[in-house]
């Protein structure tokens, strides 16, 4: 692999160029075909930040003996998979991975009857990429480490007739209880460390006089309710730390409500979603384009994945590929490659795939280059990205801010066939190390282009 820093010169490009890479990327046939697993249930879906060839997912179903249920690992981007024993459990569910040490895994427990005499049923991690796990004793569905903070851990819980929120800051062995309510159904139960600060956490909490989407500025300790509502999911723009969405459950014969807010929660805006989505158990922001979202509907009617590309406004199906549009329990967004999109379904792993760019000979030839991989995501000193050229040909690399300013210019150069590596060092072009925040990754040859968001956390 090559190295490359700052070359020559090159022009200041547009926002709507920086932004329109994701729509373009959509362009073609694309569709769902499996990776693996056709009867059998897969949960949740896990890759590291520094890696798109290793993938997590746990595995359960009535195809599957109780013996073979568990977290399963991919090396090969889910050509291979290997059964980790000892996660074996039939309730293992949520996987996360601490991304500030891609060896930390938690996987939560969907089971809601727990006894100390069955560590089994519990949630588990490991600390070693999987080859060993250990039960932690707490009824814990979603286990989020925090990216900045070591041993800083927030978890949602699904104990037998209710919802909670819980806090770890030694990795999980003690938990504090921060929130409980006597609700079985439309409550978040995800938790969002702030991309840019490393004390703000957002999260559905039960504050007794109130409820709803939650704010806390010191970690998790003290919280104010910034979205009144049953929450039943949200998500940080991947760009702007100041721009959130979320959905407010009302009922299943009343509109879902999306509600978004551009000044970090302090005030919202919110509009009914169309039918057929009544209910949401994932909204996302597509890391590439924070004008691209996706929900997952849960709801008989209108069960399936959906996208919008004007920021919530409209939204359309995009269950192409899929043999019946059977639960999907969540869609995991990879940082490179064709296929962006993975999704966990009652039916197997799936992935999103440009039928035309698979096949040249169907459709479209492949780009020139592809932006394989970025890590560590988020980075603190320096951050690397490998870039794949299908051909010879003359490539530039530059670092821009979300508004289109740059900041670096990394080269101009003629690159041959093969893997090259790009390194930006964080610093702008007079040398200063940049402060924390949200960049762009921009590379383009005369014919093609594709960017990859960077974020900067110390």
């Amino acid at each position: 692999m090559e190295d490359h820093s700052l070359k020559d010169g090159r022009f200041l490009i547009s926002l709507f160029l920086v932004y329109s890479i994701a729509c373009h990327s959509f362009a073609g046939e694309w569709k769902w075909s499996r990776v693996a697993w056709e009867d059998t249930t897969v949960f949740s879906i896990a890759i590291p930040a520094d890696s798109n060839q290793v993938v997590y997912t746990s595995i359960g179903g009535s195809s599957v003996s109780i013996e073979e249920m568990g977290v399963y690992k991919s090396l090969d981007g889910g050509a291979t998979w290997k059964f980790l024993p000892e996660s074996n459990s039939e309730w293992m569910d949520p996987l996360c991975i601490d991304q500030k040490n891609s060896a930390a895994i938690f996987c939560g427990s969907a089971c809601a009857f727990f006894d100390t005499l069955f560590p089994e049923l519990y949630p588990k991690k490991s600390e070693d990429a999987g080859e060993h796990w250990e039960p932690i004793l707490e009824p814990l569905y979603r286990i989020i480490p925090s990216p900045w903070i070591n041993g800083l851990l927030m978890a949602t819980s699904r104990p037998q007739e209710g919802w909670g929120l819980y806090r770890s800051t030694d990795g999980g062995n003690e938990w504090t209880i921060l929130s409980y309510i006597d609700v079985a159904f439309g409550v978040c139960d995800n938790v969002v460390f702030h991309h840019a600060d490393s004390l703000m956490v957002f999260s559905w909490i039960d504050m007794i006089s109130e409820w709803g989407l939650g704010r806390s500025h010191d970690g998790g300790i003290e919280w104010e309710i910034v979205l009144n509502g049953m929450i039943s999911t949200f998500d940080q723009d991947p760009t702007d730390g100041n721009h959130w969405v979320a959905m407010i459950y009302r009922g299943q014969s009343e509109p879902l409500l999306f509600a978004e807010s551009f000044d970090n929660g302090d005030s919202w805006e919110t509009w009914p979603l169309p039918e057929p989505i009544l209910h949401v158990d994932q909204l996302s922001f597509d890391r590439f384009d924070p004008r691209i979202m996706y929900v997952v509907e849960s709801m008989d009617v209108g069960m399936g994945i959906y996208r919008s590309i004007d920021g919530g406004h409209e939204w359309a199906p995009m269950n192409e590929g899929f043999p019946t549009t059977d639960f999907t329990f969540e869609i995991f967004q990879v940082n490179s490659g064709d296929g962006r999109l993975l999704a966990a379904r009652r039916d197997g792993l799936w992935k999103w795939t440009d039928q035309q760019s698979s096949d040249p000979a169907q459709g479209a030839l492949p780009a020139l280059f592809r932006i394989e991989s970025v890590y560590p995501v988020p980075f603190s000193r320096s951050v690397w990205a490998e870039l794949s050229m299908r051909s010879s040909g003359t490539v530039a690399a530059d670092v821009y801010s979300p508004g289109g300013t740059l900041i670096r210019r990394l080269f101009r150069t003629n690159l041959g066939e093969g893997l090259h590596s790009i390194i930006w060092d964080g610093r702008s072009d007079n040398g200063r190390m940049v402060a924390p925040g949200t960049f762009i990754l921009r590379v383009e040859t005369e014919k093609s282009q594709a960017s990859r968001i960077l974020v900067k956390l110390e």
